[in-house]
């Protein structure tokens, strides 16, 4: 199952309404797509320095523009990656799951159909380590 809470016009990603895509569509009535709209729209708080962590770096600088000064315009994507998961069985019979959780990045560029990944992103990208900082 996925998640996406995503720009309603592709090609204006400030622009003012967003649209929640449920993979598959059933997800969006289920206990399971609350919680990833949830963490969603929370790490979208921290990625665009709406809330502000310890520890975390901003991706943004004092005045709100990006830090990156190779992109004039610069876009990027952040979501929540599962590194391991796995159940284990305790001696009377529970099942206990256990699931190591991430944050990954990607630049985006535009092309005609809207925002899309870019093939490589800088690995010191603001975003990129932001993303780091989040999965520590």
């Amino acid at each position: 199952p996925r998640f996406s809470l995503d720009p309603k016009d592709p090609h204006d990603l400030s622009g003012p309404l967003l649209v929640k895509r449920f993979y598959p569509d059933w997800l969006a009535a289920t206990v399971v797509g609350e919680v990833l709209f949830q963490a969603d729209y929370a790490l979208k708080q921290i990625a665009f320095g709406d809330r502000r962590l310890p520890g975390i770096p901003s991706a943004f600088g004092e005045d709100g523009t990006s830090r990156n000064s190779k992109h004039r315009q610069h876009a990027a994507r952040q979501w929540f990656v599962v590194r391991r998961a796995g159940i284990t069985m305790t001696a009377d019979g529970a099942l206990v799951p256990h699931v190591e959780m991430g944050v990954e990045a990607r630049r985006l560029v535009s092309g005609p159909t809207g925002y899309t990944d870019a093939p490589y992103t800088d690995p010191d990208d603001p975003s990129v380590l932001q993303a780091a900082a989040v999965s520590a």
